[in-house]
């Protein structure tokens, strides 16, 4: 399990660091990132992460477009939302575009892992 390949789209260094080592603190080594929604997609499809991990706010394109993008172009098994926006509506429209899980930041070690662990889980089977 933790040799999924996971990937990080977040226009925020300082996020993108936190998010690598709780995943390093977890276990999980193939992280790559992305600060734009066009070099997300673009890395996606090279590296055909299980797991995408991507904020709302981006500076190109926002990050529920790139969930279905992500999904149906990139293959991409699974898009994890992690955002600063706590409101339903946002939530709701997220899944509405394929989003798998919706995280508010910031978030904890043990929050990231879970949802991983729970998407990895229903995305095989078990």
């Amino acid at each position: 399990m933790k040799n999924e390949k996971i990937l990080i789209i977040d226009d925020n260094e300082d996020d993108r660091l936190i998010m690598e080592r709780f995943l390093k603190k977890v276990g999980y080594k193939n992280i790559f990132f992305a600060d734009t929604a066009e070099k997300g997609v673009i890395l996606a499809e090279k590296e055909t992460p299980a797991i995408a991990l991507v904020d709302i706010k981006l500076p190109d394109l926002d990050g529920i477009r790139t969930c279905s993008i992500l999904k149906t172009r990139a293959k991409v098994r699974a898009v994890i939302m992690v955002t600063g926006l706590d409101d339903q509506g946002t939530k709701k429209l997220a899944v509405s575009f394929g989003s798998d899980g919706y995280m508010v930041k910031p978030v904890t070690v043990k929050e990231l892992s879970l949802q991983i662990q729970r998407i990895i889980g229903k995305n095989s089977g078990s």
